[in-house]
């Protein structure tokens, strides 16, 4: 029958009265939402969107692709001129939208015109408004042509609007053009995806070089794509910075302020997500409705008449499936830009607030949990995050379809559904204090390793390797004991979770049959009902799942924001005179009336303030929480030019009075005054702080190299021939917190640092203690002698010192007596009278200047850092690209067989369970069509067993493996790990970074315990799923089996294509991590440094540097899961629209039934698909985390050996003899002996000190007597006892050692002093009063008080270390430079201490004071590892040819 022209005048939208099969829309209705609509709006958009292009820079070099995309769109516009003409001309055959639809396409053309060209010059990339219209009016375009060509009429309109096609086609194809090569030189530099078009964002087409790179090579950090601008370090944290401030400002932030300071950062990113995710919850809800029409077309039969619809609907599968797969990948690509944005937001703020806070207020180490653990658990929370939008509504849609295809029968899945919905909402706010606990159980865990492992030379002397490895293991334990009752929680969340999923078909189609009627249920009711059923219960399942995992975010992020609310210290770095000032002197224990750093003009005439760089006046300070005060009304004026020594006793307040005026603490009371022009120092801690490079970069700091400087600097320094001797010169890495120096070499480097930086002022606290004589006093003279830099330059020193043999030649002397105050200050002359502080120190008033060419001292030569061995790496690489089954052997050997087994049976009951009631759903349907019914008692029966069975799976599987496997392989692990660090050599300290080791304990430990376990589930239940789908949909429509070989094979290529990349960008995650958790953890130790400094921004800078290196490989590594993502699910369009071609072509091949269930299963395929390989991958990734654990127990070397079997006699060593023959020591097989043919006696009960110049080899020797140090040859036995042949804790724990470093961990003082708990509480008061420091701690607050709280000096650390020492009844007491931080009192205190206490013990001592030594029965004379001489100190002093009287004369 003909077709009148006016059948598509009408709206429709479907044609009718037998038009064209009833198979099209009306032409009015394609011109209205097809034509109009896109014009209409585009040339809304084209305004908004040219004034922003307006106010940006030419981008773009002029080249020929612009005239020929302006060509293109021309000609464009002639069509639809054309067109518009036509229409003009041929009224009989338009309808009523003809003539505006043809003026809006002209119009838009024109604007594409003009859009066009400044899209092209001012934006880096194609335009995606452009793109889009292009594209979607192109897609709308086509059933307007197939209309047109099958109305009756002039061929000239088809034929016209086809050519308009085509043009804008050709134009398609030009805007989607990058534009990379044509951009100026620094956009060319831009991250690829910034560059590339919305298809190839959309379709992550740029990421095929990366995955060619990583199939055929080796991928590496500098192989990685850079994040693009958005994603920045820099500019995430510059924007989180404005909003958290506005929230700081608040008079009391709340406790969610931290939440949406973060969601005012990335909100654009956020509602970015939110349109594709709702257009993917809609073609979700498509789903059922798909199923409806096929099943029900089937059931009617197919046939001639309906051949179109059943063509349609093959299109309508296509159009579902592909839709569902790039809606996907587009909303995915926000979520996981946010998610990105969010760690860099976290790191980087985290970091700047550490840069702001007291040392003290870091002494705990928490910051790097928030970095390292936290940070991972938001992140993992947060990547499904749109569950919690979009569920609820897909629940409401899926709730309101179910009513219409089911009617009353609706109510069971929703009663089921809402029942266990609620119930386990009332239960979310339970799992909020278990999380809480556990976090700061994994935070002190961390921090505790962290202050363990920074100190490997103590905890090894000190014998306390198997206490802290007991300590930290014993926390790990005790950690996942609290974690323990979180997990249980989880099994039964899911559990409950699973029971909608499992229970409600069952009860959703016994409800239809007792509500209809048996007969009522065909396979069009029942799958259709099954499928909305499934999206009813899923989001249900997603939101159970993901409401904890917020609330585990938020308490995360509560953590942070707790951090981020400490008080910091405020520095006004602005030039001219700042003044931190305190409220009037009437009120001085009010800490609120302090002022800070208020500005005060400069005076317009010099006065006599002028010379005074820096001024103190009535200055208190005090540290702890209860005001008590450690300096007291101190006035001090820092003279410019001028030496100036600041003396006292320990614990008088040197180093506090130092931090004073550099500003690192604020006054109590009175007021700090600064010259215009200061606001930086060079300050030198007590304790060096060295970061892990070069000993060139750490004295050049931040400043340019300038090679003469450097000389001089290095020279005054007394380097000039220590760095000779290093293996690589001062390109020798030094090694965590300059490990791999000796004591004297790490204060120089920091001094020559300080001298080289060539600030105004220079701030050293006690930086000659580590030196000898000889060298301490070369490097005074030629720093700040009379003829010294500091002189030269026109530098202010003020110099914290207990070596008072120079203060006549100071400028001006400060000395603080014990209770805080200053004694006395001024010249030496004017303070050398009878009766004062500096008068009694028994000093001449000669200046000592000492020679400036006293001859530089060898060092002991670094160990170099080996590279590792070729084969290994190379196998490492392989590894790591294509995957090693003994990774999996290893951990689910940590597992044990038992669980491994019952984990294998629970997961088959969960895949029977949850698959096989598809199939019996079938037969249910059939048989109640079919005229031989069973009783429906049978069928629910049956079906609610499957369901118990399923539940009964999934419980059991979660149960074993979070309650038992888990918390087992989790403490089997760490303990491995925590063996082999424990027992490493020395040198594996000090050639690995401390943040390497530390995050195998953080970050890995965090995989293996949380990631790995939920992965593992994840993928045993997913590739079970995924092959009973499989197996589903080929049984439902047999022809589509032959396809099924197509598509494994496409998966296998797949997997292997993308996992070869996906292992090593998990793996270079992993790494990349590490390099900035070490960066973080050396400005924990050194942010006093770096804030005096100024290096705040350069250490910022470094640190959003290694952010960003580490954010390429996290946010590739979510891309490449997104492309896979992307890839599977057109691959299950595929398989949907073979399915349903198979069907409609072919409908005498399979059932409704059959079909039904097919399509039921591939509801679920694409999904299950999916989730397999990204359970794989993270599981993947998880046990990167175990073979980084396996490797590195396998790689590291063991100190301890098989040989060293022989335990002694509990008493022994009873005598203390010590016999040295013939020693011979490097620290690496292939390195320079350090010590040389060394032979020594030491009687049983004698007393004998080493000595010798920086660098001879004293400390080697010691650390040989530890068996830190192997020997090359010779031997060593105590009491006769080869030491060789004795385990080496055994040795360690038999000595009584002092270390040069004080070794303090995060615990009470009690615990500090005797951590094993063999002495009582007595015995520890009565050690603590010989030393001078019982009252001290009584005061603030006792033994069982937090040693980190105490604040002690380096002084008091080392009395407190003597009073260790003095717990431990040994024969033998090793002594490292015990008093080289107290003054001259102190020292004669401690060395009388320990001639009573071990009276009857052999004591070896290492000293530069020889003071300290002279007293004792030996002294040995060490030089370049070799013994010079040994004898009496006095027999020795008598010789005039005697190394040692050549030392005590130069003291």
């Amino acid at each position: 029958m003909a077709c009148p022209l006016d059948a598509d005048n009408a709206f429709g939208p479907a044609v009718g009265r037998g038009c064209r099969d009833d198979f099209d829309f009306t032409l009015l209705f394609e011109q209205s939402f097809f034509q109009i609509a896109p014009c209409a709006l585009l040339l809304l958009l084209v305004p908004i969107r040219a004034t922003q292009l307006r106010k940006q820079n030419v981008k773009v070099l002029r080249n020929g692709m612009q005239i020929i995309k302006q060509l293109a769109i021309v000609v464009l516009a002639s069509t639809q001129l054309a067109l518009l003409v036509l229409w003009a001309l041929t009224p009989m055959y338009r309808t009523k939208a003809s003539i505006p639809a043809a003026v809006l396409s002209f119009l838009a053309s024109l604007s594409l015109l003009y859009l066009s060209g400044i899209e092209h010059a001012r934006s880096i990339r194609p335009s995606s408004l452009i793109n889009v219209y292009v594209f979607f009016s192109l897609l709308f375009d086509i059933p307007q042509t197939r209309t047109l060509w099958l109305r009756p009429g002039p061929r000239a309109l088809p034929a016209l609007f086809t050519a308009g096609v085509a043009a804008k086609a050709v134009v398609l194809c030009l805007e989607a053009k990058s534009k990379r090569r044509a951009l100026f030189p620094p956009y060319r530099l831009y991250a690829p995806e910034s560059l590339v078009s919305l298809y190839d964002r959309t379709a992550l087409w740029w990421l095929n070089p990366l995955f060619w790179t990583g199939y055929n090579g080796y991928l590496s950090i500098e192989k990685l794509y850079a994040v693009d601008f958005d994603l920045s370090s820099e500019k995430v944290e510059a924007k989180f910075q404005q909003a958290w401030a506005k929230r700081k400002a608040q008079q009391k932030p709340g406790k969610w302020a931290m939440f949406w300071a973060v969601f005012h950062t990335v909100k654009a990113t956020f509602f970015a997500m939110i349109f594709p995710r709702f257009c993917l919850s809609a073609l979700k809800l498509c789903q059922p409705l798909l199923i409806s029409r096929v099943t029900s077309l089937l059931s009617e039969g197919v046939s001639h008449e309906n051949a179109n619809y059943g063509r349609g609907l093959i299109g309508a599968a296509a159009l579902v499936y592909t839709g569902m797969a790039i809606s996907t990948a587009l909303y995915q690509r926000a979520m996981h830009r946010m998610v990105t944005k969010i760690r860099g937001i976290i790191i980087s703020t985290v970091h700047s607030k550490i840069l702001t806070l007291d040392s003290s207020k870091l002494a705990d180490n928490a910051a790097l949990t928030l970095i390292s653990a936290d940070v991972n658990r938001i992140c993992l929370s947060l990547k499904e995050i749109d569950q919690l939008f979009a569920s609820p509504i897909e629940v409401g849609a899926a709730m309101l379809l179910l009513q219409r295809q089911i009617g009353v029968a609706c109510v069971a899945p929703i009663a089921v559904t809402l029942a266990v919905t609620t119930a386990n909402f009332f239960n979310v706010n339970t799992a909020i204090p278990m999380q809480k606990a556990w976090l700061k159980a994994v935070s002190d865990r961390v921090a505790f390793t962290s202050s363990v492992l920074g100190f490997p030379k103590g905890f090894k002397m000190l014998g306390l390797t198997t206490y802290f490895t007991d300590r930290i293991q014993g926390m790990r334990v005790d950690e996942l004991n609290k974690y323990a009752a979180y997990r249980k929680y989880v099994t039964w969340r899911n559990v409950y979770g699973h029971i909608p999923e499992a229970f409600a078909p069952t009860f959703t189609l016994m409800m239809f049959t007792l509500v209809y009627g048996q007969e009522s249920l065909d396979p069009t009711t029942a799958f259709t009902a099954l499928s909305l059923v499934a999206l009813l219960s899923s989001p249900i399942a997603e939101l159970l799942h993901n409401v904890p995992q917020l609330f585990i975010a938020l308490a995360s992020l509560e953590r942070v924001q707790k951090f981020l609310l400490i008080e910091g210290i405020e520095r006004n770095t602005t030039f001219g005179v700042r003044i931190d000032k305190a409220a009037t002197t009437s009120a001085p224990d009010r800490r609120d009336d302090a002022v800070e750093l208020s500005v005060m003009a400069p005076a317009k005439a010099p006065s006599s303030d002028a010379l005074h760089l820096v001024q103190i006046e009535q200055g208190t300070v005090a540290l702890s929480s209860d005001n008590k005060q450690v300096l007291k009304d101190v006035d001090i004026r820092l003279t410019k030019g001028h030496i100036h020594l600041l003396i006292g006793p320990v614990g008088s307040g040197k180093s506090t009075l130092l931090k004073t005026i550099i500003g690192d603490l604020s006054l109590f009371a009175g007021r700090r005054v600064i010259a215009p022009g200061i606001n930086m120092f060079a300050f030198c801690s007590q304790d060096p702080w060295l970061p892990n490079d070069t000993v060139q970069n750490l004295i050049l700091g931040h400043s340019d190299f300038d090679p003469e400087w450097y000389a001089t600097v290095t020279s005054a320094c007394a380097l000039r021939r220590d760095i000779a001797t290093f293996p690589d010169g001062d390109d020798t890495l030094v090694g965590t917190k300059g490990v791999s120096l000796s004591g004297g070499q790490r204060q120089r480097i920091a001094l020559a640092r300080a001298v080289y930086a060539r600030k105004q002022i220079i701030v050293a606290d006690d930086v000659l203690s580590g030196l000898d004589s000889g060298t301490s006093r070369q490097v005074f003279t030629q720093l700040f002698g009379a003829r010294g830099l500091c002189k030269q330059h026109g530098m202010t020193v003020i110099l914290a010192t207990h070596s008072t043999q120079y203060l006549p030649s100071a400028d001006f002397i400060i000395a603080l007596g014990k209770e805080g105050n200053i004694v006395e200050q001024g010249t030496y002359n004017a303070l050398d009278v009878p009766g004062g502080y500096v008068h009694e120190l028994g000093l001449s008033g000669t200046r000592q200047e000492g020679s400036a060419d006293i001859e530089e001292v060898a060092a002991d030569a670094a160990i170099r850092s080996s590279a590792p061995d070729k084969v290994e790496a190379a196998q490492q690489d392989l590894a790591r690209k294509t995957g090693d089954t003994s990774v999996y052997k290893y951990y689910f050997k940590s597992i044990g067989t038992r669980l491994n087994v019952i984990l294998t049976i629970s997961t088959v009951l969960f895949i029977f369970g949850n698959k096989f009631p598809e199939i019996w759903v079938k037969f249910w349907s059939e048989a109640e069509t079919s005229n031989n019914p069973r009783p429906l008692g049978m069928w629910v029966g049956v079906a609610f067993l499957l369901a118990v069975i399923s539940c009964i799976g999934c419980g059991a599987q979660i149960w074993t493996m979070l309650v038992h496997a888990v918390p087992k392989s989790s403490a089997h692990l760490h303990k491995q790990l925590l063996h082999t660090v424990m027992h490493a050599t020395y040198s594996f300290f000090v050639n690995t970074d401390s943040g390497v080791t530390l995050n195998r304990f953080s970050n890995d430990m965090s995989l293996i315990e949380i990631e790995l376990a939920g992965a593992f589930m994840q993928f045993s239940a997913a590739i079970g799923m995924l092959a009973a789908s499989g197996a589903i949909i080929v049984s439902g429509a047999s022809y589509a089996a032959a396809t099924m070989p197509l598509i494994l094979l496409v998966l296998y290529g797949i997997q292997r294509f993308y996992l070869r990349t996906s292992r090593q960008l998990r793996f270079l995650d992993l790494e990349a991590q590490a390099p900035l958790l070490t960066h973080c953890s050396e400005t924990l130790a050194g942010v006093t440094t770096i804030r005096a400094f100024g290096w705040q921004r350069q250490s910022h800078h470094k640190c959003m540097t290694l952010l960003d290196k580490a954010q390429r490989a996290y946010y590739l590594m979510l891309c490449i899961q997104r492309w896979l993502g992307l890839v599977l699910g057109l691959v299950t369009a595929a398989v949907a629209v073979v399915v349903v071609t198979m069907a409609m072509t072919l409908p005498q091949s399979s059932s409704a039934g059959s079909i039904g269930v097919s399509l039921l299963s591939v509801l679920s395929f694409s999904f299950y698909m999916t989730f397999t390989i990204n359970a794989w991958t993270a599981l993947e990734t998880s046990f990167g985390a175990v073979a980084r654990c396996k490797n590195f127990e396998a790689s590291t070397k063991s100190e301890d050996r098989p040989e060293e079997s022989h335990v002694p006699d509990p008493l022994w060593p009873a005598n203390g003899e010590v016999i040295i023959k013939d020693l011979r020591a490097s620290y690496n097989d292939d390195g320079k002996q350090v010590l040389k043919d060394i032979s020594l006696s030491i009687k049983a009960g004698e007393k004998v000190g080493i000595c010798g110049r920086s660098g001879s080899g004293k400390r080697s020797l010691l650390l040989a007597l530890f068996r830190l140090l192997d020997s090359a040859s010779g031997g060593i036995t105590v009491d006769s006892v080869d030491l060789a042949t004795v385990p080496r804790q055994v040795i360690r724990e038999r000595f009584a050692a002092l270390p040069q470093e004080s070794l303090i961990f995060p615990g009470t003082v009690l615990s500090n002093l005797d951590p094993v708990g063999r002495e009582r509480v007595e015995r520890v008061e009565r050690v603590l009063q010989k030393v001078d420091l019982l009252d001290l701690i009584t005061q603030r607050g006792g033994l069982d008080v937090d040693i980190t709280s105490l604040g002690l000096s380096q002084g008091q650390l080392q009395l407190f270390a003597v009073a260790r020492a003095l717990l431990r009844d040994s024969k033998l007491l090793v002594l490292d430079e015990m008093s080289s931080a107290v003054d001259a009192v102190t020292e004669e205190n401690m060395t009388r201490l320990i001639r009573e206490e071990f009276q009857e013990s052999t004591v070896i001592a290492v000293a530069h004071r020889l003071s300290t030594i002279v007293e004792f029965d030996c002294v040995v004379v060490m030089d370049d590892g070799r013994v010079v001489e040994s004898g009496a100190p006095e027999k020795l002093l008598a010789r005039g040819d005697s190394a040692f009287r050549g030392l005590w004369e130069n003291t």
